[in-house]
């Protein structure tokens, strides 16, 4: 997934949080990184005083 990046500082902390957000879940580990990257990128995207994206951001950001 291509972003463009307007900073980087928390992209690990977001996949941290992306990846524990999809833990009780029942999806798959491949799944849950996919899920977990998804977030860390899309954080690159934005300030960092903004909130992390929502599931529907990253789903939409999943879809082909």
């Amino acid at each position: 997934m291509a972003v463009d990046v307007r900073q980087p500082q928390g992209a690990g902390a977001a996949f941290s949080a992306g990846l524990i957000h999809t833990w009780d879940t029942g999806q798959d580990i491949a799944a849950r990184l996919r899920f977990a990257c998804a977030v860390g990128s899309l954080w690159c995207t934005r300030a960092t005083s903004d909130p992390l994206p929502t599931d529907t951001e990253v789903a939409e950001a999943l879809t082909p």
